[in-house]
């Protein structure tokens, strides 16, 4: 990975651990790892980074891959959510009855 990718991903991961969340584009990391297709090596590699910078208090990192459709077609890069393990919350503390 390039230096300059390198400081993209680490200010996407910072994003995270000041503002609770970030969006990354699969383009986005499939050109950052010089890969057509991401692959586990890179979700590895962005679990490490994370936990290096973090140094575990944080928990996982975590992420939603949600890509929106409209008309049968994607909108938008697609691309995912990331955000911190320690930020999980219920959105309803009571089961729906």
């Amino acid at each position: 990975m390039d230096k300059r990718h390198y400081d993209l991903l680490k200010a996407r991961l910072e994003d995270v651990m000041l503002n609770g969340c970030s969006h990354i584009t699969r383009t986005e990391l499939a050109y950052w790892y010089g890969k057509e297709k991401i692959a586990a090596r890179a979700y590895r590699d962005l679990e490490a980074e994370w936990q290096a910078l973090t140094e575990g208090q944080f928990g996982r990192l975590m992420m939603t891959n949600k890509i929106e459709k409209l008309n049968g077609q994607t909108r938008g890069k697609g691309g995912f959510y990331i955000f911190a393990e320690k930020d999980l919350a219920p959105v309803c503390s009571e089961a729906a009855e």
